[in-house]
């Protein structure tokens, strides 16, 4: 399987190791899949023996970025219903087995105690990082960049970001969220994966979108559905119904104009969700692909 390596990648010797190591681990584990888990173990030895030695906590925190930087990149290029997603999942659970460097153990001890990601392999907090970076392009309506008063702190100085005014194809975000969608049910202990769920449903479901805008976004939120829709259909975290400043809708925990019920997860909005892509899958104003997503996604979560 190729993939297209960008230059902020191919200019940096490192990170061109990192992506020719990503690369080889996805058509091996394709061409042998019975011997996924041993492939995934092997690459993350081989990652971790081309890091820094003896990192610095920014040292360390920086290659993890890189990294998750390059593995999105190569995710946007996968299809979303590829095997090979589910075999980067368990890649990156072999990740989180990984202990941080001592010296790394040592700098949050002595400079950074109460540090959020002073466990960043276990919580993955790098890759939440880099996805919220990816995020910035999503090609949502409005896009992001129009939206008031939502947090920017892992958007900026990011390689991977998409060019001024430009933004990641139906496809790229669509496979990376079915991506973390699989993520979240390979690890349920993982926070605020399933708030990216229910972002997904408000985008696709709860605004009045062109036949064109649910292109963009319908893809997505059947993909969540399709690989995580037991652990969303589950959850029952009382999220805050509340929006920042009075002035963004379009926050996880905040709810779209076509849904007047309760906020965060409950009986009543999966039915209405479910109903939804029951309604598009039945239309004749959108494409193919979109009504087999939305059925798709109406069977899977109404089993």
């Amino acid at each position: 399987m190729h993939f297209h390596e960008p230059d902020w990648i191919s200019v940096e010797p490192r990170n061109h190791i990192v992506f020719e190591m990503l690369v080889c681990f996805i058509n091996s584990a394709s061409a042998d899949p019975t011997s996924v888990q041993h492939f995934a173990d092997s690459t993350i030895n081989a990652l971790t023996s081309i890091s820094t030695p003896d990192p610095s906590v920014e040292q360390y925190r920086n290659e993890s970025r890189v990294m998750f930087g390059i593995l999105f990149t190569i995710i946007t290029q996968l299809d979303a219903a590829a095997p090979s997603q589910d075999h980067l999942v368990k890649l990156v659970l072999s990740l989180r087995c990984v202990p941080l460097p001592a010296t790394v153990v040592q700098g949050f001890e002595v400079n950074d105690p109460g540090a959020l990601d002073s466990d960043m392999n276990q919580d993955l907090s790098k890759l939440k990082n880099v996805l919220s970076s990816f995020e910035a392009d999503a090609p949502l309506h409005p896009r992001n960049e129009d939206r008031p008063n939502i947090p920017r702190a892992d958007w900026e100085y990011s390689p991977w970001r998409q060019a001024p005014g430009r933004h990641l194809t139906a496809d790229a975000w669509a496979s990376i969220n079915a991506f973390v969608a699989q993520l979240h049910t390979a690890t349920p202990d993982l926070i605020h994966l399933d708030l990216r769920g229910l972002y997904a449903m408000i985008e696709a479901l709860e605004q009045p979108l062109s036949p064109s805008r649910l292109e963009d976004v319908l893809p997505t939120a059947a993909y969540w559905v399709i690989y995580a829709g037991k652990a969303l259909k589950s959850n029952d975290v009382p999220y805050a119904d509340y929006d920042y400043d009075g002035g963004t809708k379009k926050l996880p925990w905040s709810k779209g104009e076509l849904w007047t019920g309760q906020h965060a997860f409950n009986q009543a909005r999966w039915e209405f969700w479910m109903q939804k892509f029951k309604d598009i899958s039945e239309r004749n104003d959108v494409s193919e692909a979109v009504r087999v997503a939305a059925l798709r996604a109406f069977q899977a979560g109404s089993a």
